[in-house]
């Protein structure tokens, strides 16, 4: 039996201290979530199928936020996953994806399969932070202990004090300090930072989360 297989991608960028997620357009006023589909016998094959310009690259990190089920509508049986995408701001320069970026608040108010695709997502995301790398792939190559703060506050869903965090990662060593500052700021420049590699080398295989 052929079934139509659905596959919805939620992109997700951390930028301008928000989590944003991608929409496209859908005829001439509504955006909707990237989406592909097509027919098959094999529901998981189809879809590693349509995984692999993603899993070719090493900059993306992928993660299934469901587990589909066969349904039914008017045009017949179908399955649709979900999957969501990390995007660093360097990777959305080059994506060729047309469409707008919005912020998951703005995306959660959506009166349609977008939010709750949206809740989700955060939700698995979320369980993800607890033992793969996200923010790895989440902030760009140097960033500021302030940034990776506000990416796990956003994720968690609450706010983390600043004097216990920027104690904890310090300690943790899984920081390199650049010994550069961040320019353009109001106040006094905040010092840029990078992942140690040797340390998420270390951890791939079981990785925690500072929270």
């Amino acid at each position: 039996m052929h079934v139509e297989i659905r596959i919805r991608w939620v992109h997700i960028l951390f930028t301008s201290k928000e989590l944003k997620v991608l929409l496209v357009p859908q005829g001439t006023d509504a955006y909707v979530l990237p989406e592909d589909s097509g027919q098959s016998t094999n529901p998981g094959k189809y879809s590693t199928k349509m995984l692999a310009p993603f899993t070719a690259s090493h900059g993306h990190f992928i993660s299934q936020v469901n587990n589909p089920v066969l349904q039914r509508d008017n045009r017949g049986s179908y399955m649709t996953f979900d999957y969501y995408i990390l995007m660093t701001p360097e990777m959305t320069s080059r994506s060729s994806d047309s469409g707008k970026w919005i912020s998951v608040h703005e995306a959660l108010q959506h009166k349609s399969h977008i939010s709750l695709v949206i809740s989700a997502t955060i939700k698995k995301l979320r369980q993800d932070l607890n033992h793969q790398l996200v923010e790895y792939y989440l902030l760009p190559i140097h960033f500021t202990i302030p940034e990776l703060q506000r990416l796990y506050e956003l994720i968690l869903g609450k706010e983390l004090d600043r004097a216990n965090f920027f104690r904890r990662v310090l300690t943790m060593d899984i920081l390199i300090c650049s010994g550069e500052r961040k320019l353009n700021t109001k106040s006094k420049p905040p010092m840029l930072y990078t992942f140690n590699n040797n340390y998420f080398k270390k951890t791939e295989q079981g990785a925690t989360s500072i929270f």
